[in-house]
This record gives C-alpha cells, sequence and structure tokens, in this order.
C-alpha cells in the first residue's frame, strides 16, 4: 500500500469532491436543457427528453473528471475544510439577517 489507503477506505473529504464533480457536470450540463428552451420553445414532456441526455452528458463528464482528481496534501484539506466553513457560515448569517428581516 505503500502509505496510501486502500480504495475503499478514502476519507470523507475525498468522497465529498467526488460527489461534487459529479453534481457540478450534471448542473452545468443542465444549462443546456435551458438554451434549448430558450431557442425552441419546446416545454413539458417535450424537453424531458432533452434533459435526461443533456443530465446523462454531464454526469459522464463529472463522473470522468472524479476519476482523475489527485488525493489532496494535509493543507490543500486543512484550507479547503476552512474556506468552506467560512462561506457556509456566511450563508447561514445572510439566512438568519433575512429570517429576522433586517435588510428591510
Amino acid at each position: 500500500m505503500s502509505g496510501e489507503t486502500a480504495r475503499g477506505a478514502r476519507d470523507w473529504v475525498e468522497t465529498l469532491r467526488r460527489i461534487a464533480a459529479v453534481v457540478v457536470g450534471v448542473w452545468t450540463a443542465s444549462w443546456g436543457t435551458a438554451i434549448v428552451h430558450w431557442l425552441t420553445g419546446l416545454e413539458g414532456i417535450v424537453l424531458l427528453p432533452v434533459a435526461v441526455a443533456f443530465a446523462a452528458l454531464g454526469a459522464a463528464v463529472g463522473w470522468q473528471n472524479a476519476r482523475s482528481l489527485e488525493r489532496w496534501t494535509s493543507q490543500e484539506r486543512r484550507d479547503a475544510i476552512v474556506g468552506w466553513s467560512f462561506v457556509l457560515a456566511l450563508i447561514g448569517l445572510v439566512a438568519v439577517a433575512a429570517a429576522l428581516g433586517l435588510g428591510e
């Protein structure tokens, strides 16, 4: 194993990165569905095959990207956790401010 963890014993941050890569791939490709809708005016069940095709394409690209991700060093991992903690704290503060009506 030479210092590396087994494939099944990946830590949660690496797993989360791979899941995020696939989700972002699907979300990004879904914009193709919106563009088709805006250009053609298709709606509802007629647009469903286009949405499924774009989602499958995005999932495939995201999956390929997720498989090619390198493991983070401990410093990169720490920076990501601290950075996302700040982002989530800011989102929480905005949500609290909106709930209390502080923006009015």
